[in-house]
């Protein structure tokens, strides 16, 4: 009876002892999953900082363009048409 106790009691240690290392291993998995996430963040940090700086440097030499679309040019007599038109209603 005794012996079965003391077994028992060693049974109770070696699973402790296993889920205390099972934990163990979790955690270093964890904190090395976790420095990997952050030397990548690191990467895309400076990879979008070499980016930027890259289209500042080539800013000035890229061409300008315009926004605001000039009208479509019209017939003079269409102009005097309109301006006439607008007069009417006045």
């Amino acid at each position: 009876m005794i012996s079965g106790i003391v077994s028992l009691i060693g049974t109770e240690e070696s699973h402790q002892a296993a889920y205390l290392k099972q934990k163990a291993e979790e955690k270093k998995r964890y904190v090395e999953m976790a420095k990997q996430r952050d030397e990548v963040i690191a990467l895309l940090r400076r990879q979008r900082e070499e980016r930027i700086k890259k289209e500042m440097i080539s800013l000035p030499y890229k061409p300008v363009q315009c926004d605001k679309r000039s009208p479509p040019l019209k017939n003079p007599e269409d102009i005097q048409q309109d301006i006439d038109d607008v007069r009417r209603l006045n």
